[in-house]
């Protein structure tokens, strides 16, 4: 059975784990279900189950979806069918204990705190599924196919297999990893496939092909026929071996061996740091690079800055504009000589010097040398253990030579191979006391020795028949830990040391040597055993006199005693018992070993350059606080720090200086849903360690999200070759949120004549466009970065969807000032101004005429509104008020920029519309003028400038005062006789509307006062009395005549019939 989740699926995922996490609370048990039971697999009957004592084995046919299960170590569960954990469940396992189904099994549905798997394993006939929340195991998991959720922070601790098994056909299943998803442990099947971004620690073996999304860190080796590493800042330590071909995309690292049959290296800027031997073709596209010796078949540098740092040992080669080898090219072809397998288009001449082409023969294949570390001393009872390194070169810094080296070594006679260039578990013996040279044959490979208890290079071991045995495991930096000390002695011929001390207590002297880095640059931290510093002050991690402690020996000759090292590095531990009175005086017995000890993590610190040097808030996502904003210079530091979060600044001084790779990565906006942003690019890069610290002195993003830092450890092998897992130091952190520098703010062109202008269809450069309080106006609005040029280089288009965050307008009296007095003009005795509306947060508009926005620009419309516009109240009207419209965000990020601030100019006017006076016939229509004016400080004035052709429906119109034949016995007006001539629309030509009065009818003369009104648009100044169909133009009646005609000479009259 295959799973396969596209990154559409992996979106959906998300989804899906938002809607889990809406009832994190726990949902109540559907249907009235039974109340859980504790079932603990213990060797106890348990219901419905058969228990097999001699396997530990219990089988059963199903388990309830309800109870609580606990399986402990050693004991195995077998169910005969499918398993899907509730939500509500827990499953407890550690050790060794074992589930097994033979259908499917799902536990992606636990809650994360009711799963607690520390150890064991998981097995499935069919499909395996963890995930769907953010789950934690550390098991090894074997299935017919393996489905991953993209649980934030799933991780998986222990082995993944995948394998179908279909009747007497045997092919392999697929494994498919969400994005986010971490992995510790290998992973193997037919086709393994990733989703942006995984972390995976583990040698990947596939049968079929493997893919390693972009954005992902690979610790382990590779095994497939097809490898694809997609783009960008991917990185994999470890050796790729892809027997059909390796794709490196663009922007990659891969530190280790590279084997296969093809190799393409795509543009531009991907690395491989090790030996790369293909049975094929390989392609190194524009500045691709290959850090060490590449043997191939036929060979091609794209254009431009390919480089081969080592030997080519090639068929042929093309080398394109400034590609390079830099060292020796050997054509392998039948009857080659000298360069004449090489095409050089590179632009460099062959003249047997660099840059351009050397030719030679090829050179040998095979480590440089053998580096053999050993602590000095052992006993002849038992084997002593050494390191073995295949040196790449004279000064053995890595990258080792990492194809299989098999070694012998004497004293002992014993072969080891070294792959990946280390082997931390070789060792040397001897059965009589005496001293012995170490060596490593085949002869002309060259031994080379690291002395750890003498910090010396001498290969001579002195063998005792006697001695201490002292061991502590490679840890990190300030971690408690236990140096064990055994003393052990030869008798007769027993092939096995004896206890030398059984049931006594022994004062023994310790003292402690620097291996790595050397005691002129190591930092002065005491190494503590027992409580005890070793050193003989604070300036020194060791010395020579060393201190004596007493430790008690059971009856096997062992004792202990903690030991604690607040520093990185190599140390080599020496213990001496030499009692000069007692019965073992003149015993002297003595033993040495050494310790390598690394930094837990990296740790930066983010800051901004410029005061109030505000620290990062490391926000997570949209949501979090504020940084600083776009293009604005920051700085920062990476420190290599022990478990207590100290600086360890012996890191970076060792002979071999341990270094780091950088990777900058998306948060937000998320690169899976919005495709077009890129990973950021800070123009300036962190500088060497420098005691511990690493410094970014001043870098800036100009874009609006929030961007990770991730340092990893360059070294394949760990920390000074270790080769532990935790030895891969690592450590990351999200910077921003960085929000826009500024805004820019525009009022739209006229439409439909608003805003007035004298010329209805444009705005003249150096005219003012004019307004009424409460008329609606179209802006629009640009988020900006901080680069000195306001281009499309410079827009934010990340701003927009979560990253955009509500803004609201105001106006002032002068762009860019930030003077109270200036905000919301003018101040009357009604009250300031204020801005309507603005544009909303997110995605969705929040009220009437808000915009969102998109791709860093967004439109709206806005009011600006005087406390009054009252006709009627003239004490709080306004006078002409020109403003200056300015945009803040919830970030307070601002289109006021002093000088540089833009910021439209708007005059503002109070408004009123002024229905016209009239007389005429009863019998007959009547037209109505409606005239715009505004009000000038003293009186209000006829704008013949409004030529608002928006065109607004007129609904009802308001009478009042009737008299004559328009007036009702109860003294109301006769809405029957009035109204208008059909439906009716305004709009302005000059200042002035016109719209027609219907005729009341033959003998229905009568005045009228008439006022245009809509009881749905009431005036927004707090008086709901005042009802107007144009909100920005409250209106003044008209007084109606009907029945009266003009005076003067008549030539003809005659009444409608």
């Amino acid at each position: 059975m295959t799973i396969s989740l596209s990154r559409r699926a992996a979106l959906t995922l998300r989804l899906a784990l938002l809607l889990a996490l809406a009832w994190l609370a726990g949902p109540a048990r559907a249907g009235g279900s039974p109340a859980p039971s504790d079932i603990v697999f213990n060797g106890a009957a348990v219901t419905g189950c058969s228990y097999a004592a001699a396997s530990q084995t219990y089988s059963c046919a199903a388990l309830n979806n309800y109870d609580y299960f606990t399986i402990p170590s050693g004991y195995t569960v077998s169910l005969a069918s499918s398993m899907s954990f509730d939500y509500n469940q827990r499953l407890t396992m550690s050790g060794t204990a074992r589930l097994q189904s033979s259908g499917s099994l799902d536990i992606g549905d636990i809650n994360p705190s009711n799963l607690k798997i520390t150890g064991g394993s998981l097995a499935a006939g069919a499909n395996f599924k963890i995930g769907s929340q953010a789950q934690t195991i550390v098991a090894d998991v074997t299935a017919g196919s393996l489905t991953i959720g993209s649980g934030s922070a799933t991780k998986i601790t222990g082995s993944l297999t995948a394998t179908k098994i279909a009747g007497s056909a045997t092919a392999t299943g697929a494994v498919n990893l969400a994005s986010h998803v971490t992995i510790i442990g290998p992973i193997s099947g037919a086709v393994v496939d990733t989703n942006s971004p995984v972390d995976l620690t583990g040698n990947i073996t596939a049968s079929v092909s493997f893919a390693l999304a972009s954005g992902s860190d690979l610790v382990g080796n590779i095994n497939a026929p097809t490898v694809v590493i997609e783009a960008s800042s991917t990185t994999v330590k470890g050796n790729i071996a892809a027997s059909t071909k390796l794709t490196v995309e663009s922007g990659n690292t891969v530190t280790g061996a590279v084997s296969g049959g093809d190799l393409k290296i795509n543009a531009a800027n991907s690395v491989i740091n090790g030996n790369v031997t293909m049975t094929g073709d390989v392609d190194i596209g524009s500045s691709g690079t290959i850090n060490g010796d590449l043997v191939a078949r036929n060979v091609v540098t794209q254009s431009s800055e390919a480089f081969i740092s080592g030997n080519a040992l090639v068929n042929a080669i093309t080398l394109n504009w400034h590609g390079r080898v830099g060292k020796v090219i050997s054509c392998s072809g039948a009857g080659a000589s000298g360069c004449s397998c090489v095409t050089n288009n590179s632009g460099y001449p062959t003249n047997g010097s660099a840059p351009g082409p050397v030719c030679g023969p090829a050179p040998p294949s095979g480590p440089h040398h053998i580096q053999i570390s050993h602590p000095g001393s052992g006993l002849t009872c038992q084997p002593q253990t050494v390191a073995l390194t295949a040196c790449a070169n004279a000064a053995c810094t890595p990258p080792h030579y990492s194809a299989s080296t098999a070694v012998t070594l004497s004293p002992g006679g014993a072969t080891f191979t070294i792959s990946g260039g280390v082997n931390n578990a070789a060792s040397v013996k001897q059965g009589t006391a005496g001293t012995a040279t170490l060596a490593a044959t085949p002869a002309g490979l060259g031994t080379v020795c690291v002395n750890s208890g003498a910090n010396n290079s001498s290969c001579a071991m002195q063998f005792s028949d006697i001695g201490l045995s002292l061991s502590v495991p490679d840890h990190i930096a300030d971690t408690p830990q236990t140096l064990a000390v055994s003393a052990l002695q030869k008798v007769g011929n027993n092939p096995s040391c004896v206890p030398l001390f059984a049931g006594l207590s022994r004062s023994i002297n310790f003292n402690c040597g620097y291996t790595n880095p050397a005691a002129a640059n190591a930092a002065p931290v005491p190494l503590l055993l027992g409580g005890v510093p070793l050193a003989a002050n604070t300036s020194s991690a060791c010395s020579a006199a060393g201190q004596n402690l007493t430790l008690a020996f059971n009856a096997n000759g062992q004792a202990s005693t903690p030991l604690q090292y607040a520093e990185a590095g190599q140390l080599g531990i020496n213990a001496k018992y030499a009692p000069s009175s007692g019965s073992d005086a003149g015993m002297v017995v003595t033993g040495s070993t050494s310790v390598k000890v690394a930094p837990e993590k990296f740790l930066f610190t983010v800051t901004q350059k410029a005061a109030p040097n505000k620290l990062n808030p490391a926000a997570a996502n949209a949501a979090g606080a504020a940084f600083i904003k776009a293009g604005e210079a920051f700085t920062a530091t990476l420190s290599a720090v022990n478990h207590n979060g100290k600086v360890t600044s012996n890191f970076g001084k060792e002979s071999a200086a341990e270094s780091y790779t950088l990777k900058q990565m998306l948060v937000a906006p998320d690169p899976l849903s919005y495709p077009a942003a890129q990973n950021p690019a800070l123009g300036s890069n962190f500088g060497a360690m420098s005691n511990g610290v690493a410094t970014l002195a001043s870098a800036s993003w100009n874009a609006v999200g929030i961007f990770s830092l991730t340092a990893k450890l360059v070294n394949p092998s760990g920390y000074l070759g270790a080769g532990a897992a935790n030895f891969t130091t690592s450590g990351s952190v999200n910077v921003g949120r960085f929000i826009p520098d500024h805004f820019n703010v525009f009022l739209a062109a006229p439409v439909k004549g608003v805003p007035m202008c004298a010329n209805p269809a444009n705005c003249a450069a150096n005219e003012v466009p004019t307004v009424y309080s409460h008329q609606p106006f179209a802006v629009s609005l640009e988020a900006y970065g901080g680069a000195a040029l306001d281009d499309s280089a410079n827009l934010m288009t990340n701003y927009q969807g979560a990253l955009a965050k509500k803004v609201d307008f105001s106006g002032w009296l002068a762009a860019g000032s930030l003077a109270p007095a200036d905000k919301n003009p003018p101040t009357t005795p009604g009250g300031a101004g204020r801005v309507d509306d603005g544009i909303a947060a997110g995605v969705e508009p929040v009220s009437p005429g808000a915009g969102v926005f998109s791709g860093g620009r967004a439109s709206t419309t806005l009011s600006y509104k005087f406390s009054s516009i009252d006709p009627a109240q003239k004490s709080k009207l306004s006078a002409p008020t020109t403003l200056y419209l300015r945009a803040a965000d919830s970030d307070l990020a601002s289109s006021a920029r002093g000088a540089a601030s833009r910021e439209p100019a708007l005059r503002v006017l109070s408004g009123r519309l002024q229905v016209g006076h009239g007389y005429g016939s009863e019998s007959s229509p009547m037209p109505l003028t409606l005239r715009a004016q505004y009000w000038t400080g003293a009186n209000y004035v006829y704008n013949r400038l409004d030529n608002n052709q928006t065109g607004y429906t007129l609904g009802t119109l308001s009478f009042a005062n009737c008299q004559g034949k328009l007036q009702l016995a109860n003294g109301d007006c006769n809405i029957a006789l009035l109204g208008l001539q059909g439906s009716q629309v305004l709009r302005f030509t000059s200042g002035d509307a016109r719209v027609m009065l219907r005729a009341p009818g033959k003998d229905k003369s009568g005045a009228v006062d008439i006022s245009i009104s809509d009881a749905n648009n009431p005036i927004r100044d707090g008086d709901a009395s005042h009802l107007n169909v144009l909100p920005f133009l409250p209106s003044v009646p008209g007084h109606i005549v009907f029945g009266v005609y003009r005076s003067g000479p008549v030539l003809y009259l005659r009444e409608v019939y």
